[in-house]
């Protein structure tokens, strides 16, 4: 049921309201063998035949309300929405004052934000220097001219090298900063706020979303009845 704007929506949300340092996107995927693939199987639903692409990290089949091109945008959008600057800062002062040092938030936050946007992969199937071997081939596809090869590879390695030592620069600097800070264990913001009585009536989390607003009535009735004389 989601669209590019809801998702979007939703991830200011999170980084407004919820105290989440590292968080992970995937396309909602039906796994080969399990329910959900054998029902739309079923149902005559199109799926991708190459089941390399079943990796929770590419389309695989149609999405009720976004077109394929759509939501790859919306995936990448998401992962450029949460890692902004602003927030990777937000998230080591959120740290700094419960006692972490932004210094331990640098390579998780680098590594998520580079994987996708620079490698172009999950951070779970990424690293942060790529291994490549030229006889490593799928079948049927031709091996590829020595020369040619391993000079892309040694270019890409270099610029996604460069690339990646910036980034740790760049974030070495925003540490120290967030170090620096004259009031660094008085930072306080909305996800660090103590839960309140009434939150479920102004937080976003809770009234944005209509499963969101069927979960707060559902538990409403749930203590009504358990607490009823």
């Amino acid at each position: 049921g989601d669209t590019q704007a809801s998702v979007l929506r939703d991830i200011e949300i999170i980084k407004r309201e919820l105290p989440i340092d590292i968080l992970e996107f995937f396309f909602l995927t039906p796994l080969p063998g399990s329910e959900d693939h054998q029902k739309l199987a079923a149902a005559g639903v199109a799926m991708d035949a190459d089941l390399n692409k079943y990796d929770l990290n590419h389309v695989v089949t149609a999405h009720g309300k976004m077109s394929k091109e759509e939501w790859e945008e919306t995936y990448r959008l998401a992962w450029d929405a949460y890692y902004t600057k602003d927030h990777c800062e937000t998230v080591m002062r959120r740290g700094a004052r419960m006692g972490v040092h932004p210094n331990r938030m640098i390579t998780p936050l680098v590594y998520f934000d580079y994987c996708v946007r620079h490698e172009g992969v999950h951070p779970l199937e990424g690293g942060f220097l790529r291994r490549k071997y030229r006889l490593d081939r799928r079948p049927g596809m031709p091996v590829e001219n020595p020369v040619a090869f391993h000079a892309r590879y040694w270019f890409r390695l270099v610029k996604s090298s460069a690339i990646l030592g910036w980034r740790l620069l760049r974030f070495k600097m925003m540490s120290d900063r967030v170090m620096k800070h004259p009031r660094l264990f008085d930072y306080i913001d909305e996800a660090l706020t103590p839960a309140r009585e009434g939150d479920d009536e102004t937080l976003a989390l809770f009234t944005q979303t209509t499963a969101a607003r069927a979960a707060v009535s559902h538990r409403r009735k749930v203590e009504e009845l358990t607490t009823a004389k």
